[in-house]
């Protein structure tokens, strides 16, 4: 997932929309747009999300590394999130966060079965080159 993926999966999921998000980061609308579209935020725009998102982690948003919220499971983003929603929107809110952990989670089942493969790969050459230098032994 490219860093404009993912700050538009964070700002769907902790402010429902684009408006929203340039409101509450004191930005224009087309600045969002223009990031979610794949224009590179530079750091100030990092530090603006860092410093109005409880919890956001920052090496997720910028590398794609680790989960979107740190210490996750003591809810803080979630009362943060319920306590700036209205309530007609709030399921909505909350789908979206468990679809964008849903799609971390997707991504290291993907990653682990990669690197499961590759294992298998290098243990099938490990074993076949074992076969033959055995062969040769044989043969010698």
């Amino acid at each position: 997932m490219e860093v404009n993926e993912r700050i538009s999966l964070l700002v769907k999921t902790v402010y429902g929309n684009q408006s929203n998000a340039a409101r509450a980061l004191k930005v224009s609308r087309q600045r969002i747009n223009a990031v979610v579209g794949g224009l590179k935020p530079g750091l100030d725009f990092y530090f603006q999300l860092s410093d109005n998102i409880e919890k956001l982690n920052l090496n997720w948003l910028m590398r794609g590394e680790g989960p979107m919220f740190v210490n996750w499971d003591d809810l803080t983003v979630i009362d943060n999130i319920v306590t700036n929603t209205p309530k007609d929107r709030m399921i909505e809110r909350i789908i979206n966060i468990w679809e964008a952990e849903r799609k971390q989670w997707d991504n290291v089942t993907r990653e682990h079965t990669e690197m499961l493969k590759e294992i298998k790969m290098n243990q099938q050459v490990l074993l076949d080159d074992r076969k033959k230098k055995a062969a040769r032994k044989i043969n010698l």
